[in-house]
């Protein structure tokens, strides 16, 4: 059995037992997402879905300015931003609707 074959295999228990998570949704272009903390995903999402009135905007939409500081300040990177914006959008918990708000 080759080193990559193992590495898949093992890849594929730790995301099945849930003690590490591959994000393969290639709809959005994840293919490539590994979380080895599952609880700190969970905490990320978390403060997306649970953000105060006042980080919204009049029509309780998230702007993206405020989204990418959340991405920034959750140790995702700004360089991930990307990443970080399709994972929120394959999971449902934004919506896109314009170019400055989700």
């Amino acid at each position: 059995m080759s080193f990559f074959h193992s590495s898949v295999l093992a890849l594929d228990f730790l995301n099945y037992t849930g003690s590490f998570i591959h994000i393969s949704d290639h709809k959005y272009g994840l293919g490539m997402l590994y979380f080895p903390d599952p609880a700190w995903l969970c905490d990320v999402l978390t403060k997306v879905t649970h953000l105060p009135q006042s980080d919204l905007d009049v029509s309780g939409k998230i702007t993206k300015e405020h989204l990418k500081r959340l991405c920034h300040s959750s140790g995702f990177g700004k360089e991930k931003f990307k990443e970080f914006e399709q994972l929120l959008k394959s999971f449902e918990i934004i919506m896109p609707s314009s170019e400055d708000n989700m």
